[in-house]
């Protein structure tokens, strides 16, 4: 699998952000959060957009160079730390084990037209796997992964912290032409899940 498509398929993989219905009402402003509130959607659209941060955007057909540094969207950067390591790997096929702690830095993300600029020092733990396999044209991508951290953010005139701790999954095959992913956890004080399954289209 050559380096472009390994980029162009991880990032495919999250490209969708802000989808789906919370499954909980909202919850009462705790500890684990403070200043202004981001809604339910906005949270939502922050777990996609989040979710779509670090072992994507690397440009390699194996484990990334660590450590490395993204450039936000919007402005800012995400710099990411720790270890991703191949554990399994054959002609055709691959799997990283990935622990790596993301630092935002002003890091500005858009998405369903909000602007979310955000820090977060230490920064968010992302942990799991990420395998893929290959034949010929084909490919089947399996991601499992989890983010969870505390942050700061402003989005027009808001700002606040909390905290996120949510799983994200995903599985894309062009043999079978599907695409099927899904995203369950707590953000900003909010119980969010949202699942999705359709058709692979290339992009």
């Amino acid at each position: 699998m050559n380096k472009r498509i390994w980029s162009r398929t991880l990032a495919s993989a999250l490209l969708v952000a802000g989808c789906g219905d919370s499954t909980a009402p909202a919850s009462v402003p705790g500890p684990e959060e403070s200043g202004d509130r981001l809604t339910v959607a906005e949270s939502h659209t922050l777990m996609g957009l989040l979710a779509g941060l670090g072992v994507e955007e690397s440009d390699s057909p194996g484990a990334p160079e660590l450590p490395f540094t993204i450039a936000c969207p919007g402005g800012g950067t995400a710099l990411g730390a720790g270890m991703i390591s191949t554990i399994e790997e054959s002609e055709g096929t691959a799997k990283l084990e990935i622990d790596v702690e993301i630092e935002l830095r002003d890091c500005v993300l858009r998405g369903e037209g909000v602007a979310f600029a955000l820090t977060a020092n230490p920064g968010f733990e992302q942990t799991g796997t990420v395998a893929w396999t290959v034949d010929g044209l084909d490919f089947t991508l399996d991601t499992d992964l989890r983010m969870s951290g505390e942050f700061s953010f402003d989005v027009g005139d808001r700002s606040g912290s909390c905290s996120a701790d949510f799983t994200y999954t995903e599985r894309i095959s062009t043999e079978q032409n599907v695409r099927s992913w899904a995203r369950m956890g707590r953000l900003c004080g909010h119980d969010l899940e949202e699942q999705v399954a359709g058709m692979w289209s290339a992009r």
